[in-house]
């Protein structure tokens, strides 16, 4: 069991809050979180990251801007947690071992965000609770994260599926269908770049170029938000840098995906081997 949990089960208080050791929080973000669960029927509240924090690297404030992004655009009513922070009612914390693939439980709080909403139970996402993401990216750093981050994901829709009311929005936790199809055309453009260096063959600048027009045109509004306010600088460094970002997502997604049909199929042929033993 994590150890927040094991934190959780000896705390006393009616209201458990949650939150990274690499964010710092504002003055009012307890009394904030306190707020909302005046509504009874709130079970548990999680926030967002700001887009403004105390780091140098355009790399940092990229993952800034792009996190912040993503999860504005989320409904209220979520089915996730935001590790950063979140806060719950004890008595509607769920102990349970999160899925460990390969690099820990690094997505056990969109877990328990997805256990919880198979319990009925309804899960705010304040887009006014933000912390400061105090985390210093270089370019190692962030596409390992942004390998391990999808490849946990994938684990985790095999595990729980595309179920009601995950369907009716076509997206699974905070992921939706749009993400994942802009990661595929990021993967088939780079893929096209090496083949134009290998072969030099028209086809593949019209697959390049296909799949970058239509990978721009869904991150159309978060290039104009950027550009309103980072300025032409930090777009054109987003530009260039955001189709490689979403290559190793989409990895990441493929090879999550890979890992967690062999599991599956382990855990079954290890139950029918024990079943027939024991039938001997």
């Amino acid at each position: 069991m994590p150890p927040r949990l094991v934190g959780a089960r000896a705390a006393e208080a009616p209201i458990l809050i949650f939150v990274d050791a690499d964010v710092s929080v504002k003055k009012d973000t307890f009394e904030r979180i306190l707020a909302d669960f005046e509504n009874p029927e709130i079970h548990a509240v999680t926030g967002l990251l700001s887009r403004e924090a105390p780091v140098s690297s355009f790399l940092s404030h990229f993952k800034n801007e792009y996190m912040n992004y993503i999860f504005k655009r989320q409904p209220s009513d979520s089915r996730f947690l935001y590790g950063s922070v979140w806060a719950i009612r004890k008595e509607c914390l769920i102990f349970f071992e999160p899925i460990d693939a390969l690099f820990g439980g690094l997505v056990s709080d969109s877990e328990l965000g997805l256990r919880l909403r198979r319990e009925n139970r309804r899960i705010l996402l304040d887009h006014a609770l933000e912390v400061v993401h105090l985390k210093e990216y270089n370019l190692l750093r962030l596409l390992k994260n942004d390998f391990q981050i999808p490849f946990s994901f994938a684990v985790l829709l095999l595990a729980y599926g595309l179920e009601n009311p995950v369907t009716c929005e076509k997206r699974f936790s905070h992921v939706s269908v749009g993400q994942v199809l802009a990661t595929g055309l990021a993967f088939m453009a780079i893929t096209g770049m090496g083949l134009i260096l290998l072969f030099r063959h028209p086809i593949f600048w019209i697959q390049t170029m296909s799949c970058l027009s239509l990978f721009y045109a869904h991150w159309f509004n978060f290039l104009e938000k950027v550009l309103k306010e980072r300025g032409i600088l930090f777009t054109a460094k987003s530009l260039l840098f955001l189709p490689l970002d979403q290559a190793v997502m989409f990895c990441g997604m493929v090879t999550g995906l890979i890992y967690g049909h062999r599991q599956k199929f382990l855990r079954h042929a290890l139950g029918v081997l024990r079943h027939r033993l024991h039938r001997r």
